[in-house]
């Protein structure tokens, strides 16, 4: 399940310039890098976090952003 918070700003629809997401779970940072790009209005910055450059979860995200 995704974060209460990342539910709540999609069901609400309520997003902030920038949303930086940061988690040491690869499928869960995933899944609310693709939830938070499919539902954000268009110029909404999303940014990773705490992820070495060099992961396929990072190039994976990196082609989500």
């Amino acid at each position: 399940a995704l974060p209460i918070l990342v539910r709540w700003m999609v069901a609400n629809k309520v997003f902030p310039k920038v949303i930086n997401v940061h988690s040491f779970n690869p499928d869960r940072a995933k899944r609310m890098v693709s939830d938070l790009v499919a539902a954000a209005p268009e110029g909404t910055e999303i940014k990773m976090w705490r992820f070495d450059p060099h992961t396929d979860i990072t190039k994976e995200l990196e082609q989500l952003l």
